[in-house]
């Protein structure tokens, strides 16, 4: 049996420096996963679980037309593909609605519907991601929760930037390479400058991003660059989140 959640992808345009803004650009506000859970220290979207009578509930809230703010026309391109699909969409658009709430104080009325992208199954654990893509109308205070260390805007530009790419290798615990875990391990990577720092994107969230990109923008990405390594250690307890 699988289990599955939505994560919202949040797109939001940044205003420039500048007087007037106009040299802002879009972002994507990622999660940095606070380092006591699984995953510690990675760059996700929002989201998580689905909780049933709560997010059936949002569901309905939406449905009914009550919060015309939160109808819009890519809402309305979905209902047309079917009933059926049309509510499965507006479950997990609840349930990244909720957990967006809970995790970063994202409130689902500074939010717009752009869509839904295919699911994605983690390789980790027997969970699917249902992915969908809002965009953030204005800027608001951040109320993380104790599962978020802080949130990272990487620019949609950065994408576009060959040198933006490279390989993230970490070095494997024995107990994990004992169980068949490559050592290094090794993936595709997007690394990005925050604040002097160095945030490194891959996993789930770095190939739905990609895959967003390829559906909804018509420009090729660039190729991964191979050269650029980052190394780092593998903590053995990243898969259960137990403190040392």
């Amino acid at each position: 049996p699988w289990e599955g959640g939505g994560v919202l992808l949040p797109l939001f345009y940044q205003a420039g420096k500048g007087e007037d803004g106009a040299d802002g650009e879009f972002v994507f506000l990622l999660n940095k996963r606070s380092q006591n859970l699984p995953q510690g220290g990675d760059l996700c979207a929002p989201g998580g679980g689905d909780h049933p009578i709560l997010d059936l509930n949002t569901r309905r809230i939406i449905e009914s037309g009550v919060f015309p703010s939160l109808q819009n026309a890519a809402l309305e391109k979905v209902r047309e593909r079917g009933e059926d699909e049309y509510r499965t969409v507006l479950y997990y658009w609840s349930n990244a609605l909720r957990e967006s709430w809970e995790e970063i104080g994202l409130s689902a009325f500074n939010l717009d519907f752009l869509g839904p992208l295919p699911t994605y199954r983690l390789q980790s654990r027997r969970w699917i991601i249902f992915p969908l893509v809002g965009q953030v109308r204005e800027k608001w205070t951040y109320h993380l929760s104790p599962e978020v260390e802080k949130i990272v805007p990487i620019p949609l530009s950065a994408f576009y930037r060959p040198e933006s790419y490279g390989v993230y290798s970490l070095e494997i615990p024995e107990e994990m390479a004992a169980k068949g875990i490559p050592n290094p391990w090794v993936f595709p990577c997007l690394i990005a400058d925050e604040a002097g720092e160095e945030e490194v994107l891959w996993g789930a969230t770095f190939h739905i991003i990609l895959n967003f990109l390829r559906t909804g923008i018509p420009f090729p990405l660039p190729a991964p660059q191979r050269e650029r390594v980052i190394h780092r250690p593998l903590r053995h307890t990243y898969l259960s989140g137990k403190t040392e």
